[in-house]
C-alpha cells in the first residue's frame, strides 16, 4: 500500500515536495522508502530500521524543488517537506487520516505509529494499494 504522508505544507506547483539530494548506502533505495542517517557513512542515507533514532525522511517521487545535483550517481531526493507517497505495511493495523507513520519491522517501510514511536509524518490519504498491502 502507498499512503500520502504530510511533513509540512508545500506551496510549489511543480510537485508536492521540497527535497535535497543525498548519497545512499544501498543502490536499491527507491521512491517511497523511509530513510535514516547512515552513521557509518558520512552524509549518507540508509533504509530506516525499527530502532533507528536518526530518521531523515522519505525518498521523494516527484519533488517540486530539489537542492543539489539531480543527476549525481548514487544519490536520491530526500523530502524535507511536503506530500510524499510512502511504502507502507499494515503490521500495526490499518491507518486512518491523521495517524502518524513510524518504521515497521521491514527496513524502509512505514506502519501506523504507536504512542511512543518516532515518526516521519502524518497520513493525509491513501493513494494506491498493492495486492500484498505494499508496493
Amino acid at each position: 500500500m502507498i499512503i500520502a504522508v504530510y511533513a509540512t505544507s508545500s506551496p510549489n506547483a511543480a510537485g508536492n515536495a521540497y527535497a535535497e539530494m543525498f548519497s545512499v548506502s544501498n543502490p536499491g533505495i527507491t521512491a517511497g522508502d523511509i530513510v535514516a542517517v547512515d552513521t557509518g557513512v558520512p552524509v549518507s542515507m540508509k533504509l530506516a530500521q525499527k530502532d533507528d533514532t536518526a530518521l531523515a525522511g522519505v525518498i521523494s517521487t516527484n519533488p517540486g524543488q530539489v537542492l543539489g545535483d539531480q543527476n549525481a550517481t548514487g544519490q536520491r531526493p530526500v523530502a524535507l517537506s511536503g506530500r510524499v507517497p510512502v511504502k507502507f505495511s499494515n503490521e500495526s493495523g490499518d491507518v486512518t487520516i491523521g495517524d502518524r507513520v513510524a518504521i515497521s519491522s521491514t527496513p524502509g517501510v512505514g506502519m501506523k505509529a504507536g504512542p511512543f514511536d518516532a515518526s516521519v509524518g502524518i497520513v493525509i490519504g491513501e493513494t494506491e494499494r498493492g495486492e500484498n498491502g505494499d508496493t
